[in-house]
């Protein structure tokens, strides 16, 4: 590839172990933009011998420093790589590389992988006076040039599935009976059979995902997680995947990436496998998370190249299936997940799966292929739409929700609504799955010691511009009453979270003030006392971190302005207003405490780190569709004297008011 070193060279040789690591990334990305221009025979490898080759080049061997050496080299690269892709176009004598489209006459392409090498399914559909019609051919001609398959490298084939050709397959019903039943008989789900057919659902909907969301704003491809100890059949998942989901490509232990998004990038819409991808890091900090949760919702993760002095731009859509033993910390991917709990099976299952079981997949690949190509003929002719809605009133997670979209949009386009029967008590179970992952993060583990306070019987009481929980104690000396403060939640959790993390937490989850430092109801001054301002927002966030959880809307005191300008107690309302489709009061709910001075809260402790664990309360989850906003009056700032005793304020008035009417906090 390039002429070795004159001799009587005076500076040492460079060799293959000599090359900056910094160049790792730049050699994958140079090999990787020959090999999408058509020169297949271009490696990683390659690029990095030509580069030790160029660093001893007179030209490199003439610079001052070895560090300008290498960048001389890359540049010779460089020139080599512009000289090679040029090659390579030529050689498809003008023509362009492509995976799948529609051509302007009508015909929709779609690549397969053939004994013989990569070709084209062709296929029209039917017309006025022609039937529908399909052939394989090498390649299409259009106006301008000519349309060639995109290149299979050798190193790809074992672990990217493409179909080798089409074939009928009756309904949809009848693809999703035949993919279910050729799954079970190599892998067994136990009980989680439920979740494995909506597996089966999404594995359907991959191939779906071009045709309904061509023209969609936003697009979404749910992450399946098989999770499970060792030899609990999670590879096997993966490989019945492999064969019914579109353009599966399978990676062992893989985290790098610019090599993961480089690899799928030719491949537009495929199903990226991950087998063990248990992860060190698997925050949503974590380059691997955040690929994954941005190729979930189609976004393009940007990263700058120090090396070339660019960004590059990772961009990835379609379904990820990783197979772990353990959920990772982020919160975002695991929202993004459908959940399967994989478990060792009695059965006896074959070690690896039978060729005959193999010969049927690939049957099946066919048929789904062919389901694919006939849906994007009637996008083109504009017979196809996208719902916005899935009817799942008990399901309020909207990533669940969408999860369900494209499969409900099958069933609308098939005209075939028992697609989806059945299915409604998944999404349930897995709004329930998700709620107890919730439980567990840093907002899950407050959220649920509130509600414990809830449950306990902790009093509520009114503190502008909104409510406190406040207990009285005589355990441990005389009678004093105790508010729920940042410092008390961080006792119970061991100190695992620590006040200034849990004030931070909270603010987060209901807003300002969130925390107050004031006199509580026995005249004694409490710091950092968290605060509810809105509490059918509290609710709904109950109802997403805790388990099980009830209403809790009832234990506020709130009135509501109405029309008339009367204020009214709708306390008891508010405890039977909890369907989804339940209206919303014209004017938000205010609570009933009037304004108060305002004060100095302390928010200063010791650190720790966020992590915990927390029992919660038990009952029948309850909630409103629609967020109601709070209300909040204008301050009129402290009354004259002392804040915190002397003159009694307002809202001292307005509670002696209450219990003189008969009321109360």
């Amino acid at each position: 590839m390039i002429a070795p070193p004159k001799s009587g060279e005076n500076r040492p040789m460079f060799r293959r172990e000599d090359v900056p690591k910094q160049f790792g990334t730049w050699l994958e990305s140079v090999a990787f933009e020959a090999q999408k221009a058509g020169a297949t025979h271009i490696r990683a490898s390659d690029v990095e011998t030509a580069l030790v080759e160029a660093a001893n080049l007179p030209e490199a061997l003439a610079k001052p420093s070895d560090s300008s050496r290498w960048r001389e080299a890359q540049a010779i690269v460089h020139k080599q790589l512009v000289e090679v892709r040029r090659d390579a176009a030529s050689a498809a004598d003008g023509g362009r590389f492509s995976t799948s489209e529609v051509l302007p006459d009508g015909r929709v392409i779609e690549e397969i992988l053939t004994p013989g090498g990569p070709a084209f399914i062709a296929y029209s559909a039917a017309r006025i006076g022609a039937k529908e019609h399909w052939e394989v051919v090498s390649e299409v001609a259009v106006p301008g040039g000519r349309v060639l398959p995109q290149p299979v490298v050798d190193a790809l084939r074992p672990v990217l599935t493409l179909p080798d050709g089409v074939e009928e397959y009756g309904t949809v019903h009848d693809l999703l009976r035949d993919a279910e039943a050729l799954a079970l008989e190599v892998y067994d789900p136990g009980k989680e059979l439920p979740v494995f057919r909506l597996w089966n659902h999404i594995a359907l909907s991959t191939w779906a995902y071009g045709p309904f969301y061509d023209k969609a704003v936003e697009r979404f491809a749910p992450i399946l997680r098989a999770t499970g100890p060792s030899e609990s059949g999670k590879k096997r998942l993966l490989t019945v995947c492999r064969f019914t989901t579109y353009r599966a490509m399978y990676f062992l232990k893989t985290n790098r990436v610019p090599s993961i998004a480089r690899t799928l990038d030719p491949w537009p819409g495929a199903t990226l496998l991950l087998d063990e991808a248990d992860v060190r890091d698997s925050s949503e900090s974590s380059d691997l998370i955040e690929f994954l949760n941005s190729r979930a919702d189609g976004a393009v993760m940007p990263r700058y190249s120090t090396e070339s002095g660019s960004v590059q731009y990772l961009s990835s859509f379609g379904t990820t299936v990783v197979a772990i033993r353990k959920a990772y910390d982020d919160d975002g991917f695991n929202s993004r997940g459908v959940p399967l709990k994989a478990e060792t099976t009695s059965r006896d299952i074959d070690l690896i799966p039978p060729a005959d079981w193999v010969v049927r997949a690939r049957r099946l690949q066919r048929q789904l292929l062919l389901f694919r190509v006939r849906l994007l003929a009637r996008a083109r002719d504009g017979k196809l739409e996208l719902p916005t809605r899935v009817p799942l009133p008990r399901v309020r997670s909207h990533r669940i929700r969408e999860t369900f979209l494209i499969v409900n949009a099958i069933a609308q386009a098939e005209g075939d609504p028992d697609l989806v029967q059945g299915l409604a008590s998944v999404a349930e179970e897995l709004g329930r799955r998700l709620v107890e992952e919730k439980s567990h993060t840093p907002e899950g583990v407050i959220l649920n010691l509130v509600y414990s306070a809830l449950d306990e019987g902790w009093d509520v009481a009114a503190e502008s511009p909104g409510f406190y929980l406040v207990r009285t104690r005589n355990d441990d000396g005389p009678q004093h009453d105790e508010a729920l403060t940042a410092s008390l939640l961080s006792e119970r959790t061991t100190k695992a979270l620590s006040s200034k993390s849990i004030i931070g937490w909270w603010r987060g989850l209901v807003g300002e003030p969130g925390v107050k430092r004031f006199r509580i109801r026995d005249g004694k001054v409490a710091r950092s006392v968290l605060i509810v301002t809105d509490v059918p927002a509290l609710n709904r966030l109950f109802a997403r971190f805790v388990p099980g959880a009830a209403d809790v809307r009832s234990r506020f005191p709130v009135a509501q302005a109405t029309l008339d300008g009367v204020a009214v107690d709708v306390s008891q309302v508010a405890q039977g207003a909890s369907s989804e489709n339940d209206s919303v009061p014209l004017v938000p709910l205010v609570p009933l405490a009037m304004p108060h001075p305002p004060s100095q809260e302390n928010t200063h402790s010791k650190g720790g780190s966020d992590v915990g664990g927390v029992t919660s309360g038990t009952g029948v989850t309850k909630h409103a569709d629609v967020p109601l906003l709070p209300h909040q009056e204008p301050d009129p700032g402290p009354d004259p004297g002392d804040l915190f005793g002397g003159k009694p304020t307002r809202a001292d008035r307005a509670r002696s008011h209450l219990e003189r009417e008969g009321g109360g906090t």
